[in-house]
């Protein structure tokens, strides 16, 4: 009996240590919008609290030289609000398409930025607010 305890315990902790307990979730939204095309966020949290968000917007512009116009819009309109220091703001154009990609850590962002961003509240805070502006969740 001791040893099927034994082993169940060191089972447990194996378990325990390959899943990560106590690492935080990850919330994944999509939307798609005309003006702004298709577009994901991954919020990462840990003990309820946002630590992370990656967005990327894909934006079909259906020609190379359509797709080149679209990315000066947008870095135009997006680049303002998200080229700082502790913001990393990427676009590309991909063929026919735009991508775009903003990366931030909140370790690394003032409590302004974490406001400004989105980045205050728990997990059910933030998903039911990108669910309010017509994100799907998951």
């Amino acid at each position: 009996m001791k040893k099927q305890i034994t082993i169940l315990s060191m089972l447990l902790v194996c378990v325990l240590l390959v899943t990560g307990c106590g690492k935080g979730k990850t919330l994944k939204c999509k939307m798609t919008s005309a003006e702004f095309g298709d577009v994901e966020l991954s919020t990462k949290f840990d003990k309820d609290k946002a630590v992370s968000q990656k967005m990327t917007m894909t934006v079909d512009a259906q020609t190379e030289a359509q797709a080149q116009s679209t990315k000066t819009v947008l870095d135009t309109m997006l680049e303002a609000q998200y080229n700082q220091p502790n913001i990393k703001y990427e676009s590309k154009v991909n063929g026919s398409k735009v991508v775009v990609t903003v990366e931030f850590d909140a370790k690394d962002l003032t409590d302004e930025e974490r406001e400004d961003q989105n980045l205050t509240g728990t997990y059910e805070d933030l998903k039911k607010a990108f669910e309010d502006q017509g994100y799907t969740c998951e």
